[in-house]
């Protein structure tokens, strides 16, 4: 996998949204606004085939924008290594893992295939996947714990899953159902 990233990693993204998101970056920059619109041809078709990007992760990179992309690359892994903390922190206190359920938790989700491919690319899977598990993870404090602080979080952590992943966002509101019926039992 190593091999493969360092291969397909130069200065001008070869494949993956990054050099999307980091032309509006500059764009934001330079402008000092965001775009009238955030719609984009899906695969360079000039023909409709438009899809809208949430802005989170644009607006993330804006103070990055003239960081060279080697490096801008290394944002998932950064990202990535946040969301595995969060599974040992969260799996050990929520669910009563031991250190070595938590550890393994973690690398499970770092070494799934899926998570290992999008490490490649600058994209906001990461962030959606990282708000979303914040979101569930207080949600479940809160019910756990049953202390107000946890709740006042989870309007922040939807707010900004809303702002940075789309198809994150629709686990949340096809999955909240099934979780609330879970939870109530």
């Amino acid at each position: 996998l190593l091999i493969l990233r360092l291969k397909n990693i130069n200065n001008k993204p070869l494949w993956g949204d990054g050099f999307t998101y980091l032309r509006t970056a500059r764009q934001i920059a330079e402008t000092g606004t965001l775009p009238d619109t955030l719609d984009f041809y899906r695969l360079g078709n000039k023909q409709g085939d438009l899809f809208t990007l949430p802005p989170l992760l644009m607006l993330l990179l804006v103070p990055f924008h003239r960081m060279d992309y080697r490096v801008l690359a290394n944002i998932p892994y950064s990202i990535d290594l946040l969301i595995a903390i969060a599974i040992y922190f969260f799996s050990h206190s929520l669910l009563g893992a031991t250190y070595l359920q938590a550890t393994t938790a973690s690398l499970i989700y770092l070494l799934s295939p899926i998570n290992t491919f999008t490490q490649t690319q600058i994209t906001p899977r990461q962030l959606g996947a990282l708000f979303l598990l914040l979101f569930a993870s207080f949600y479940s404090l809160y019910i756990q714990r049953d202390n107000l602080v946890y709740l006042y979080f989870c309007p922040f952590w939807v707010c900004f899953l809303l702002l940075s992943q789309r198809m994150v966002t629709q686990i949340l509101f096809l999955g909240a159902p099934f979780i609330a019926i879970f939870l109530a039992f």
